[in-house]
């Protein structure tokens, strides 16, 4: 009787879980761990046509080191999380043919040449493109104003005051000024920080940290929002 691999059990396992059990949960994990969502979102969308997995990795890379948003770990292992948690399929060609086994098949088979190219794809599932709406900026934005209404007042703050560019040290005083960093009438001391409210818009994308806060375009949108709602 064949075994199956930890990545096949794993596979067959996220079949019998329905595409919107297995996309919250993938999108809970992500929410957890903010630095992967923006690579796991291109590396989705990339995937919409099938893509070869190293040139898929490789290319992923070049785009994030060029906007300065590449995680310290490997994208393969981000990869695999998305193939382990039902987001991508992989399938195997070899010298350009499909090949109806794993890739760990396909290297013990012994019917394959030593020289044949042997290629894994990845292709995006339901259950991925769920996660990817899931966790698109505008869902993010739209998520973090619905979640968080009690900071309403300083995601504006903020917002404005960083719409062409502000200081740590700027932020706090705009938001000192609004009475929005709640300082304890006892002592003094502020309840929050203008670092929380900032790496809450961050990661939802309407702020983004180049030597100063800067206002994304899509903060911009999410300003305007805040402001009509007042």
């Amino acid at each position: 009787m064949e075994t199956l691999s930890a990545q096949e059990a794993s596979a067959v396992e996220a079949l019998a879980v329905s595409p919107e059990i297995q996309a919250a949960n993938l999108t809970k994990k992500l929410n957890d761990n903010p630095m992967f969502i923006e690579p796991a979102l291109l590396i989705l969308n990339e995937c919409e046509q099938s893509a070869e997995e190293s040139a898929l990795v490789e290319d992923a890379a070049a785009v994030l080191a060029h906007e300065g948003k590449l995680p310290v770990q490997p994208l393969s292992a981000l990869v695999a999380l998305l193939v382990r948690e039902g987001a991508l399929a992989e399938s195997v060609t070899v010298d350009g043919a499909a090949y109806p086994g794993s890739l760990q098949d396909a290297f013990e088979d012994e019917s394959i040449p030593e020289e044949a190219e042997v290629l894994i794809f990845a292709t995006v599932t339901e259950t991925g493109r769920l996660v990817a709406q899931a966790i698109a900026p505008e869902t993010r934005a739209a998520s973090l104003l619905a979640d968080r209404p009690e900071y309403a007042r300083a995601f504006q703050i903020t917002l404005e005051a960083c719409d062409q560019g502000a200081s740590t040290a700027q932020l706090q005083e705009a938001l000192d000024a609004a009475g929005e960093l709640r300082r304890s009438e006892r002592t003094g001391v502020p309840q929050v920080y203008p670092s929380l409210f900032a790496n809450l818009l961050k990661d939802a994308g309407c702020l983004r940290w180049d030597h100063a806060w800067i206002t994304t375009d899509l903060g911009r949108q999410t300003l305007t929002a805040l402001q009509g709602a007042h």
